[in-house]
């Protein structure tokens, strides 16, 4: 049976989920200029790397990246400094240098679960799914309590058609109390994609969980088009369409009287 137009893919915890140095407060613009003062005076590998971070936190990611290269290139041994270039890679979708830079990372500090996860979300941006898999595995041997690598994982698996295995993954992630919604939304879509008759209860459940969520609703009119379930579907597409998500409009002129 075909599940069509079902959004299954969903990253946005992967980039809420790559924090690194989160007790260093800098980022703002006196920062900065008080940076610049230090590194006139002291021009060490750990101010450029600082400011860098500071220029990253305002999304000047040019000057970040200057910074990082000038850290990197007077001290190449620290995994922070390549860790953060990673990240900034990530952030503009140079997905295949992101993963050169957290690999240096994990040369130096093989047991950084971060990096593992961190190379795990770029590569899975370029394809190389199994290799993902493989990262968020790593990731996870290393921290075995690391939520967001299982949803992580769950998701290339449901990419790869594995769905019994991205199963397991999900229900560990919720185990973990990692991102109920996000979690849960996959969940349904891969136990829809296996004929389980329990997905309409994950549905069920992420819109009882976020009732402004157009997606949720709409995923949920989806399984019961397709699995023919005798329930009422049209009130899910109009309430979608009432909160933005744009999809449900084709469907509701298709299947419903408006």
């Amino acid at each position: 049976m075909r599940y069509f137009l079902l959004f299954i893919m969903l990253y946005s915890i992967v980039v809420s989920a790559q924090g690194v140095n989160d007790s260093i407060k800098i980022g703002n613009l006196n920062e900065i200029k008080e940076l610049n003062e230090l590194i006139e005076k002291w021009p060490t590998a750990d101010n450029f790397y600082y400011r860098g971070y500071s220029y990253f936190a305002i999304k000047d990611y040019q000057n970040a990246l200057l910074d990082y290269n000038k850290a990197i290139a007077i001290d190449s041994t620290d995994f922070k400094y390549f860790f953060s270039r990673g990240k900034l890679k990530d952030e503009v979708k140079d997905y295949r240098g992101a993963v050169l830079d957290y690999t240096t990372c994990i040369a130096l500090n093989k047991i950084s679960y971060k990096a593992y996860y961190s190379r795990a979300f770029s590569k899975s941006n370029y394809v190389d799914l199994y290799g993902a898999i493989e990262d968020y595995s790593k990731c996870i041997e290393i921290n075995p309590d690391y939520g967001p690598a299982y949803l992580n994982r769950g998701i290339v698996k449901a990419q790869k058609h594995l769905h019994e295995d991205a199963i397991k993954d999900f229900d560990k992630a919720l185990s973990l109390n990692v991102s109920f919604i996000e979690t849960m939304k996959n969940r349904a879509i891969s136990k829809a994609l296996l004929n389980r008759k329990d997905a309409i209860d994950d549905f069920n459940a992420v819109v009882q969980s976020d009732q402004k969520n157009g997606e949720g609703y709409y995923n949920r009119a989806l399984h019961i088009i397709n699995f023919k379930l005798k329930q009422d579907y049209c009130s899910d597409l109009k309430k979608a369409n009432q909160l933005g998500f744009i999809p449900a409009k084709k469907l509701l002129n298709q299947y419903c009287k408006l």
